[in-house]
């Protein structure tokens, strides 16, 4: 009997002291597991806390903190909801469920909940660089910045606020003002893996190719297992001319994620430079079969098929326009396959004229479309655009071709002196610019001179 009575004493005051326990007790233990990144824990401390209290806040506050930190961003906004109606003057909920809400691509939600933490809390750092990142995500750069420079002004220290405010420079293309941020990051945390990478994209925008290869090989050092920094790397070294180098940082992104759909395009482009179309095909289908709607992929496919003489190109010129109606490069490219592969030089011209629309400075749709011109005798037309293609000035060897197609069609124009001069002329140009080894594809020179001398009575 002893024994039982005891039992029961002991068996009393383990209840008593669990009963101790307040809901204020399990929130402060949740609150520390959350900083810790136990999130499993934090929940498990929150449903205790809520057992005892059902209208605490702050531990459906941290129940959302919790699953947002497990990715269940769309159960995180059920429980902030909770936490908000509960005290809708708390300014870390709205917060908090802004940052689901970017997770869940809400970024218009996401800014409303920053704005509302905000006007409870006009010194909330995290708010304002939250909504940095949803402005970020819409393309709203210069008011992403804004918000950026407001959380820098309130916590100079902050690495992230720095890093943000460099990528949304880096994508209005102010190079230079995104490498001060980044340097700066790079100050207050050397091992930041994100700066370096991101100064990287910064100096490549620069042109400062060999530099920004220091930086990526810098964030590699620091995350030997980040795909992107490979992927970017390999983008460097295809502007260096450095194709099988670029090919081995490709190689090796897709080892790391075998899902990387942006490293397959990029292989298959570097591919395509070198005249390996049908590998550049393969890393194509890759692409298209792990993302069906990847214009990008149709677009290189459609490329490598052109260059084997395959009309199938056109149909997958045809998928990258229905993706992306303002690519004029596909318009440009399906032209190309229309007039070469079909000879269907009307609606070649067609696509041409859209891709112009898109792109007016690019001297290549001007000249393809001066061929097709060309093509049909509309050599006056064709004049025009080789004039075009000229003055926009690409390079030498473009230059080389426009003068020797512009001197065909004043040659084919004819009839009055001044057209074979000019033919001739332009034949003379051609070789000039085109260097000894050139033979250009007007080859009339000499009955353009014929002509001439006809005309004028020689």
């Amino acid at each position: 009997m002893k024994w039982q009575l005891l039992s029961l004493i002991l068996l009393f005051t383990i209840t008593e002291t669990l009963h101790a326990q307040t809901a204020n007790d399990w929130v402060k233990k949740a609150s520390e597991k959350v900083k810790n990144k136990n999130y499993v824990g934090t929940i498990a401390d929150c449903d205790s806390a809520l057992k005892i209290d059902p209208k605490s806040s702050k531990a459906y506050y941290n129940l959302g903190v919790a699953k947002i930190g497990l990715g269940h961003n769309a159960d995180a906004i059920t429980d902030l909801d909770q936490a908000i109606s509960l005290d809708p003057k708390y300014a870390p909920a709205y917060k908090e469920r802004g940052k689901a809400k970017i997770g869940l691509g809400r970024y218009a939600d996401a800014i409303e909940d920053c704005n509302q933490a905000i006007s409870l809390d006009p010194t909330y750092t995290a708010a304002y660089n939250n909504r940095g990142v949803s402005q970020s995500n819409l393309g709203h750069y210069t008011e992403a910045i804004n918000d950026f420079d407001k959380a820098i002004s309130l916590d100079p220290k902050l690495v992230l606020a720095y890093n943000n405010c460099g990528s949304a420079k880096n994508y209005l293309h102010r190079y230079a003002d995104a490498i001060v941020d980044f340097d700066k990051a790079i100050e207050l945390d050397p091992k930041d893996t994100f700066a370096y990478f991101n100064r990287g994209g910064a100096k490549a925008g620069l042109g400062n190719f060999s530099d920004a290869i220091v930086d990526y090989n810098h964030a590699i050092i620091l995350d030997p297992k980040y795909e992107y920094a490979y992927n970017n790397r390999g983008n460097v070294k295809l502007s260096l001319g450095r194709y099988a180098d670029a090919i081995t940082d490709y190689d090796k992104a897709i080892s790391l994620d075998p899902k990387f759909v942006l490293a397959y395009n990029n292989r298959g482009n570097v591919k395509l430079s070198l005249g390996r179309y049908s590998d550049a095909i393969e890393d194509c289908n890759q692409a298209i079969i792990l993302d069906p709607k990847s214009e990008y992929a149709y677009f290189n496919r459609g490329r490598a098929k052109l260059s084997l003489g395959s009309v199938e190109a056109i149909t997958d010129l045809d998928q990258a326009i229905a993706l992306d109606p303002k690519d004029a490069s596909a318009y440009k490219n399906r032209g190309l396959a229309k007039n070469n592969l079909l000879g269907t030089y009307s609606d070649a011209i067609t696509d041409y004229d859209q891709a112009i629309i898109l792109d007016p400075k690019d001297p290549l749709s001007f000249f393809n479309r001066g061929l097709s011109k060309n093509n049909l005798g509309r050599y006056a037309d064709a004049i025009t655009d080789f004039d075009q293609t000229i003055f926009l000035h690409p390079d030498d060897a473009l230059d080389a071709l426009a003068y020797s197609n512009r001197g065909y069609a004043y040659y084919k124009l004819g009839k009055i002196k001044s057209n074979y001069q000019k033919a001739i002329a332009d034949y003379d140009m051609s070789i000039q610019l085109g260097g000894s080894s050139y033979k250009p594809t007007f080859k009339y020179r000499d009955d353009a001179l014929a002509a001439l001398n006809k005309v004028e009575g020689l």
